[in-house]
């Protein structure tokens, strides 16, 4: 009895492999002596476990080392009296430092767990951007580990169970679907916010043709709140985004310095067109120093819109603040859309520099302008230098073949016939280890196989989803490679204009400003052309 009044309990942890963390301090909590630190009812103790299942904050929390240090002198209360008689001092101070040292580190822990919540909610904001623009795929693994990391957080859940559903929808896979509605009916039932996993599931089920449980119609859920954390909620709650836009208005309306709903609505004007409207946002947060994003958010935006002069005055100023290698980029992509290929160069070299172990994406982007100028073997360079850092074949390998051809036509062109053979031989073996070691069936092994004489280059062009305005792109640009090494220029000519009005000067299926480098090439190929007819 004496035991169990006194002596502190085992921790479950060193008695069961598995059990730690909330479990833990819900079962230590049940175990305290005192009666006003244990649950104050079975209600309140199973309470605590539904958060626990269902990943929300509990109300338990491990006893912390002040609170054990009292319980021992409250046992030992006499002998410590007798005791602190002689080192009343040394025991006031050792007991001052202890309790500064707690309040410390409970601080540090407290910024450590802001700033970790801070960082995972613009990060769903980024995910979400990638779901409603279409690269879904790319973002449903980094949606799971975030919702997974962050369990308690509410924008996590939503961009996991979105990003199930879109895929789900995108893959015609049911199995997907249905794992995301069975999500939202649980966090309808019992979940924090259940007002807003209703608004997201009537979306989703009146968009799969379905209607919603009986049960679930007639549950009484508290009202949305009307604060700006609830409006912000509400737009990551819905498949539409003119939606999302009218809410993330309403929490910038309740609280102006709401700085992710600012983020939101950038990316949410963005992708609806409302230039005018994103470059608001983004100059409101470039101001800040919350995220190293953010003062190159002007910059994009204005690139978005086809403004590339006004970003490259906005990036020199963003680079005189701070030379980093993604403001360096995007100043390179600004001046390659200029048609400033020498300046792209030096920005792409720049970034390179700026990356202690060397920038492969920098390199992978200053090839293009280096070719284009005609310094070929620095283009191949950093071309082989992709490859050799790249374990799968990409769209290095079919550049390479392509510089490597021009490369030849240049040496053939000084009277140096044995070297153009060699670089002609290379060309062909990289042509070669493309077709071997590129995926069956994918989108780069149809244009791998054009290259190569194994598909003709009207069905590389035909064979595009008319949805998919990036790969309609890139089939008329190699489309006309393939005709231009065929030795049919006029064939070539067309295919080329045709890449160059689709205007895709940026590649849509990035989240960085990336340039649509098959844009770039065609237009270069197509003036050369319409010069050389001249």
């Amino acid at each position: 009895m004496q035991r169990i009044a006194e002596a502190p309990p085992h921790r479950p942890s060193s008695l069961v492999k598995g059990i730690g963390g909330d479990l833990e301090a819900i079962l230590l909590k049940a175990l305290e002596k005192e009666p006003d630190r244990r649950y104050s009812s079975a209600s309140a103790l199973g309470d605590d476990l539904r958060r626990t299942l269902s990943g929300e904050a509990i109300m338990a929390r491990r006893p912390s080392r002040v609170y054990a240090v009292r319980r021992k002198l409250r046992k030992h209360r006499w002998r410590i009296a007798m005791a602190a008689a002689v080192v009343a001092v040394s025991s006031l101070a050792v007991w001052g430092a202890l309790s500064w040292q707690e309040r410390a580190a409970e601080r540090q822990h407290e910024r450590d767990s802001v700033e970790a919540r801070s960082k995972a909610r613009y990060e769903a904001i980024r995910l979400q951007r990638a779901l409603e623009s279409g690269r879904v795929e790319s973002a449903l693994g980094p949606a799971r580990t975030l919702a997974s990391n962050h369990q308690d957080l509410p924008e996590a859940r939503f961009v996991w169970i979105q990003a199930q559903y879109r895929m789900g929808r995108s893959g015609d896979d049911d199995d997907l679907i249905h794992a995301a509605i069975a999500q939202l009916k649980e966090r309808v039932e019992r979940g924090p916010s259940p007002w807003a996993y209703r608004d997201l599931l009537a979306e989703v089920v009146d968009e799969t043709g379905g209607r919603l449980p009986a049960e679930l119609l007639a549950r009484e859920i508290p009202a949305s709140p009307d604060t700006a954390d609830a409006w912000f909620l509400r737009s990551l709650a819905t498949l539409d985004l003119l939606v999302a836009n009218a809410h993330l208005h309403e929490a910038l309306d309740r609280d102006p310095r709401h700085l992710a709903a600012r983020e939101r609505l950038a990316y949410v004007c963005l992708l609806t067109g409302d230039y005018d409207g994103a470059l608001a946002a983004a100059e409101a947060l470039s101001a800040s120093a919350e995220d190293a994003r953010w003062p190159l958010l002007p910059a994009e935006v204005l690139m978005r819109g086809e403004q590339y002069g006004e970003a490259v005055v906005r990036l020199t100023e963003v680079i005189a603040l701070d030379s980093s290698p993604l403001a360096h980029r995007y100043r390179a992509v600004a001046h390659l859309c200029l048609g400033d290929y020498e300046a792209a160069i030096d920005d792409y070299s720049r970034a390179a520099e700026l990356r202690p172990r060397g920038d492969m994406w920098s390199r992978y982007g200053r090839a293009t302008p280096l070719w284009i100028t005609g310094y070929l073997e620095r283009a191949a360079e950093d071309y082989r230098a992709v490859r050799e850092a790249r374990s799968a074949v990409t769209y290095a390998d079919v550049r390479l073949f392509f510089v490597l051809h021009d490369l030849a036509d240049h040496l053939e062109g000084r009277g140096l016939p044995d070297e153009a053979a060699s670089r002609r031989a290379e060309a062909e073996a990289v042509l070669t280890t493309g077709r071997e070691g590129v995926a069956a069936g994918s989108w780069l092994s149809k244009i791998i196989a054009c290259l190569a004489g194994a598909l003709a280059p009207e069905d590389l062009v035909a064979g595009t989803a008319a949805s998919n305005p990036e790969q309609a792109c890139e089939a008329l640009y190699y489309a006309g490679e393939a005709q231009r090494l065929g030795g049919r220029p006029e064939e070539a000519r067309a295919l080329f204009r045709q890449c160059v009005e689709t205007g895709l000067a940026l590649d849509p299926n990035s989240g960085a400003v990336d340039p649509m480098n098959e844009y770039h090439l065609a237009r270069w190929r197509f003036q050369a052309g319409e010069r050389g007819s001249r």
